[in-house]
């Protein structure tokens, strides 16, 4: 019988034809761990670099289905595919319906989910009950198998793929131009096969015959109604099959299945052939029922994907002595019905091929996959293997039924070895295979892999095409200047490059730095992460990108002298400006219209994007007149507002959300995206509320207006009967969802606003954090019983305690610019039915537009508005700005209910926790940012606050909250706001993460003047937050002086680059802009300062060294305080406030969080170090400088010549400081001398003493004591 089925193991390579190769993809992890993400990160990086074309990755649905039927959770392939794109490469989701755990290589435990085998218990179907077996494989062994769905359940559950798939769209719809192929599990491993070698059978595994999966009562029932639709009856049976049946119950798959191969049976004898080949075909209608139902669920969805399956190269007893290609015949690939060692029945596998080529009737194209590309033959016992062979005789069966097929190696060493490249290689040079997947990722990062790999890309797949070019220099200061693309060239003309002598550019592929080519002259090979390439002078040149050859040329081109404006109002399209007197200055007046509704331009030199400014679009405000002037030299825009436009389409205001009031009438507004059946209640009476045009940005907007004045009526919304508060509204009932109707025209503070205290640059200003209620909470405070803890309290003047001044007059005496205030917007927690004596920092929003009534003497609404505005305002005449910080990032639940979005709709929210506290906002939503932008203009413009501090901004988008910063700075442009925020979330998985607020994405909104809380400072300062373990700096326990040095020059990024993301989103160096950089050691968050330092002297047995402690913390203010950029302060650290050692004080009582101004006489030198400190800074521009340019060339650090030294040396007279040279020196070990440059210098600080330094003369050296900072000048 050997000699009878002997299977040629040469294949002519002329018989074969190789086909050019589509793709070179790799296998992602079966599941990345929560440690693994940065050296996946690095294989990406890698392996696109060679030119990887995409990932593929299992999409299981034992995770994603796990808590539940139809229960999803996408948040792990939010991650991983987030991560994919941002590396530039195409995904290959895999729809894995199969378990992971159990086969070759599975290193991940995913089963099917739990309920699944459950859930159809006590059905009817096809004339069985169901039990919790029915839906699994039945070995001839009798065991049960869960690797996947047995295929003769598939129309009972149908609808699980199809929920799955139809989810799994709507979820990643945003992936359309990322998935470049779908593949489809089709049965164990991802592949259309039986689980036919398992272990969960007794010797089925390698390199056996493996075990027949035909034994489930539904399988049995199939197989008996299929023989009986072919022969017609059980004597026709009988008569085929040789047979004395007596029963149709005796139609049954072999029993005695060793009797059944020993002997041939399975393809000698018609019963065997029968079997088989309905086995096989069995299999195949059920890899047709698959595929067919998730083409259909996708419909028009990932259009330009193809749709895959996967088909095993099982190699083993093909040409076994007693039973020839048995394990294919288990595993269900081959008919025997057949000549399967023939061509012309692909040995055995038409069949199955067939099917790629019936699917692709659907419309959708189609490919095949298919293993053990890397493997040899090994026609010997016991393996009986003919993977070479194999790999040949599916390919060329493919290629005659016209089925596009791919490869894969089958096991990961197969791709670690260069014999195995080999094989894959001759495989591709001799078939038809179009693709290569390699399995996995790491196998391909590096060593043989990553070398074969790359060499295979090179000889087998098109050249290179790059998705985009950019070109990056000098003369756009880094930034990204796209190029055009002509067959395999990429150019760009009149590239403007200035007098240095250092100009340089580089070209860069996708504009991040991720894959970047320099080179040597003005032509010749450009080389991945070469050199930069200068040019000769200054001047225009063309610039031209080979990507075939990988040269590069640049030429001089004639000079350009026209610069256009284009934006909205010309539709983007080129209007020239008109030169101011021949010099720098270009200039063109316009007016923007309402043209689109987020109006916008740029600056733009030869009207076709070659280079254009800034980075980013300039946004304005819509229905004004702009003077827009652009300076070619420095390439500043600007644009300044004449007025308003009032003619044409901005002759009316559109709808907005909320209740504009009038005395005639008012009109109520509601976003409601997902229903029209909007109400209004006022005062008892029900209104409908009918859906208006889409105009000003808003979208889906429901309103009535109601004729009549409305001033303090109760108000709220119905939406599908729901009630809902106005998430607008400005006045609320307290405890209820009742809003009121305010005529504010009322509420003005009395005497009118003040100006807003001048501030020229924002690095001018120092910070002070405080919470309304501690600050004068306590009788020490000296403030009126009534106003103590409350908005009035705040600015009550001439309070004093021992003869010191408290409250404002404290905030005066200490110099500070701007008073950062804890929320005092509306909130949840200490309502009115509480106690006076409930406590709360306030972060839980319910009301983000109404002032918290807690703090409020008085119980009428108009007065509650009016005392804060009064707050607002006397600050601002003690010269003081305010600065509201602000809790957009999620909402209060009030009786364990969300309340103000939830009955509105659920697209204010993200649906994972990112806040720690649920209810996370989703700014991504168009309308939910737009609430937030409205909401800050609401403030400034109401309140005349002047400026927000955002908690956990890192939840937001930085495009969103650049667009919103930017809105603000350009509609109120003589405000100076500052805008910063936590640039982290709480918690959760984001698949945006890459697009948040970090650190290393802040620098990307420098144009909107966004700052960040340098975390990376503080914690390099004090060392961990929560506790008294881990020093820091202040504590002489960091050797790490980089990061005081970077914290120290305003965490300036090596290179100033607008247009990209820091790799690392917690660089030390981020900013773009000093202004960028909030420097601080304290907050209300965590240990306040003292008690850390009470909390380290403890751990460290220094309790009784006080002089030592209060010294750690004016250690630590004259550090914050002397750094470039922008210093913040906890309310009370100039005292030496404590907390008892609370590291989270937000709900505990007076006797905590209040601030005791006995304090500030204890402590009193400690006071006047903080004011000499801050009154040195204000006075001093050159600790201020104002930009990246300035302290890259007026800041010079060094961190190296001592153990706790830092010194900074800064031209002062660059900064036009009278101090034209100014050395600060930071010292945390014991006493250095510094050798001083020649010269007379003045110590203006020393010794952590506000009564030291005075200026007294000094020359050669200065003596640095420890623990402080000595600042000196000439």
């Amino acid at each position: 019988m050997g000699a009878l089925l002997s299977l040629a193991v040469f294949v002519s390579p002329s018989r074969i034809s190789a086909a050019a190769v589509e793709t070179a993809n790799v296998m992602a992890p079966l599941r990345v761990g929560p440690g693994d993400w940065t050296v996946f990160e690095q294989q990406l990086d890698t392996v696109r670099q060679y030119g990887v074309t995409a990932v593929s990755v299992d999409v299981w649905m034992g995770e994603v289905e796990a808590s539940g039927d139809n229960q999803f959770n996408w948040s792990y392939y939010d991650t991983i595919f987030s991560k994919i794109r941002q590396h530039h490469l195409k995904i290959v989701p895999i729809l894995s319906f199969h378990q992971c755990g159990g086969n070759v290589g599975d290193q991940c435990d995913v089963p099917l989910p739990a309920w699944l085998w459950t859930k159809y218990v006590g059905r009817s179907y096809r004339g069985l009950t169901l039990d919790d077996k029915d839906l699994q494989f039945k070995s001839e062994q009798g065991n049960y198998c869960k690797e996947s769905i047995q295929g003769w359940a598939d129309d009972l559950v149908a609808n699980e793929y199809s929920d799955f798939v139809t989810h799994f769209k709507t979820h990643f719809a945003s992936y359309e131009s990322d998935f470049i192929e779908i593949a489809v599990s089709a049965g164990p491993s991802g592949e259309l096969r039986y689980p036919s070698y398992n272990g969960h059978d007794q010797n089925a595994g390698y390199p056996t015959r493996g075990s027949l999966q035909a034994y489930s009562r539904l399988a049995i029932l199939d197989f008996r109604e299929a023989v009986l639709r072919k022969y017609g009856s059980l004597t026709g049976v009988n008569s085929a099959w040789k047979t004395a049946l007596v029963s149709t119950d005796q139609i049954t798959p072999p029993m005695n299945r060793e009797q059944f191969f020993q002997s041939g049976d399975y393809f000698r004898t018609q019963y065997g052939r029968d079997f088989v080949d309905w086995y096989n075909q069995s299999l195949r209608d059920h890899g047709k029922r698959l595929l067919t139902n998730v083409i259909a669920s996708l419909g028009s969805s990932f259009s330009g994907a193809k749709i895959s399956f996967k088909m095993p190269g099982v190699h083993w007893t093909m040409d076994h002595p007693n039973y020839p290609r048995a394990a294919e015949v288990a595993a269900g690939l081959i008919q025997t019905s057949v000549d399967f060692h023939s061509d012309a029945t692909g040995h055995g596998y038409a069949n199955i091929v067939g099917l790629a080529r019936d699917l692709a009737a659907s419309g959708r194209p189609i490919v095949l996959h298919f293993t053990c590309l890397e493997m040899d033959d090994d026609n010997n016992p016991p393996q009986y293997s003919q993977a070479k062979s194999l790999v040949f005789w599916v390919a060329q069966e493919a290629e005659r039924q016209g089925v596009t097929i791919k490869g894969e190696n089958a096991l990961a060493g197969g791709v670690q070895s260069a014999h195995g490249w080999d094989n894959l290689e001759n495989a591709f040079a001799y078939a038809s295979y179009r693709g290569l997947t390699t399995l996995r990722i790491g196998e391909v990062a590096g060593g043989v892999g990553k070398d074969r790999f790359s060499a295979f890309i090179k000889r087998f797949c098109a050249p290179v095409s790059y998705p985009s070019m950019t070109i990056r220099g000098t003369h756009n200061s880094w930034a990204t200047t796209p190029m055009t693309k002509t067959g395999t060239v990429w150019s760009v003309t009149n590239v403007l490059f200035g007098t240095s002598t250092n100009e340089r550019f580089k070209f860069d592929v996708y504009g991040d730095w991720s894959q970047s080519y320099g080179g040597s002259g003005l032509s010749g090979a450009a080389v991945q992460g070469g050199p930069d390439i200068r040019v000769p002078g200054a001047g225009p040149y063309s610039i031209r990108f080979d990507e075939a050859s990988l040269s590069y040329t640049v030429a001089a081109s004639p000079a350009s002298d026209t610069w256009y404006f284009r934006g909205t109002p010309n539709h983007w399209g080129t209007s020239p400006m008109t030169r101011v007197g021949g010099g720098d200055v270009f200039t063109l007046t316009t007016d923007f219209a309402r043209e689109d509704p987020n109006p916008r331009f740029k600056i733009d030199h030869f009207g076709n994007w070659t280079e254009s400014y800034p980075s980013e679009d300039v946004q304005v405000i819509d229905c004004s007149r702009y003077e827009i002037r652009f300076n070619r030299a420095t390439k500043k825009v600007e644009a300044k507002r004449l007025g308003d436009v009032t003619t044409g389409t901005c002759a009316s205001c559109p709808v907005a959300p909320g209740a504009t009031y009038s005395s005639a009438a008012t009109t109520f507004a509601l976003w409601s995206p997902d229903t029209p059946n909007v109400q209004l209640w006022l005062e008892g009476t029900l209104y409908p509320m009918a859906r208006v045009a889409d105009a000003g940005g808003y979208t889906d907007l429901y309103a009535v207006t109601v004729p009549g004045d409305h001033h303090l009526k109760r108000y709220q919304f119905r939406v599908d009967n729901r009630v809902a508060r106005d998430p607008y509204g400005v006045m609320v009932q307290p405890a209820s969802d009742y809003n009121v109707v305010v005529n504010l025209a009322l509420t003005d503070p009395a005497g009118g606003w003040a100006p807003r205290p001048a501030l020229k640059e924002r690095e001018d200003a120092v910070i002070y954090e405080i919470h309304i209620r501690d600050f004068t909470i306590d009788a020490s405070a000296g403030v009126a019983p009534a106003l103590r803890g409350k908005y009035l309290g705040m600015v009550q003047p001439g309070t004093s305690c021992n003869g010191k001044a408290t409250g404002l007059d404290h905030l005066k005496e200490m110099g500070v610019t701007h008073v950062q205030i804890l929320p005092f917007f509306d909130f949840q927690a200490c309502s009115v039915s509480e106690p006076p004596t409930c406590y709360t920092w306030g972060y839980d929003p319910i009301n983000f537009n109404v002032p918290e009534e807690r703090y409020s003497v008085s119980g009428d609404p108009l007065e509650r508005i009016r005392e804060l505005k009064t707050m607002i305002n006397q600050l601002h005449k003690a010269g003081i700005r305010v600065i509201m910080d602000v809790v957009y990032n999620h909402t209060a639940q009030i009786a364990g209910r969300e309340t103000t979005f939830s009955p509105i709709t659920p697209r204010y929210f993200f649906p994972n926790d990112l806040s720690g506290t649920g209810n996370a906002v989703d700014d991504r939503n168009p309308m939910v940012a737009r609430f937030i932008r409205d909401s800050l203009e609401y403030w400034v413009k109401e309140y005349h606050v002047d400026g927000f501090r955002f908690d956990l901004m890192g939840i937001f988008t930085y495009a969103d909250v650049g667009n919103w910063a930017r809105y603000l700075n350009a509609k109120y442009p003589d405000a100076t706001l500052l805008v910063y925020g936590e640039p982290w979330r709480c918690c959760g998985d984001d698949p945006y993460d890459g697009e948040r607020v970090r650190l290393g994405t802040v620098g990307r909104i420098v144009d909107a003047q966004v700052g960040a809380f340098n975390s990376q400072f503080r914690e390099a300062l004090k060392g961990e937050n929560k506790s008294g373990t881990g020093g820091g700096y202040i504590f002489n326990q960091r050797s790490d002086l980089f990061a005081i040095r970077a914290g120290s020059r305003g965490a300036i990024r090596f290179t100033y680059d607008p247009s990209s993301v820091l790799p690392n989103q917690w660089d030390q160096m981020f900013a773009n802009d000093p202004a960028q950089d909030i420097n601080y050691v304290s907050a209300h968050d965590d240990l306040v300062l003292r008690d850390k330092i009470l909390a380290w002297a403890k751990v460290n047995g220094r309790l009784g060294d006080a002089a030592y402690l209060e010294r750690i913390q004016r250690f630590a203010a004259g550090i914050i305080l002397t750094s470039q950029g922008v210093p913040f302060l906890h309310g009370g650290d100039e005292m030496l406030r404590e907390k008892g050692g609370s590291p989270n004080s937000y709900d505990q009582p007076d006797s905590v969080n209040a601030v005791r101004w006995q304090w500030k006489s204890d402590h009193s030198e400690s006071v006047a170090y903080h004011k000499k400190l801050i009154a040195l800074r204000r006075q001093h521009p050159g600790f201020r400088l104002t930009s990246w340019d300035k302290i890259n060339t007026s800041v010079s650090t060094n961190e190296t010549l001592r153990n706790g030294v830092v010194v900074t040396t800064i031209n002062g007279a660059g900064a036009g400081d009278s101090w034209h040279d100014i050395i600060v020196i930071y010292n945390s070990a014991d006493n250095y001398d510094y050798p001083l440059p020649d010269g007379t210098w003045f110590v203006a600080l020393e010794k952590s003493d506000p009564n030291a330094g005075a200026d007294r003369p000094v020359s050669g050296k200065v003596t640095a004591e420890g623990t402080a900072v000595t600042v000196l000048h000439r």
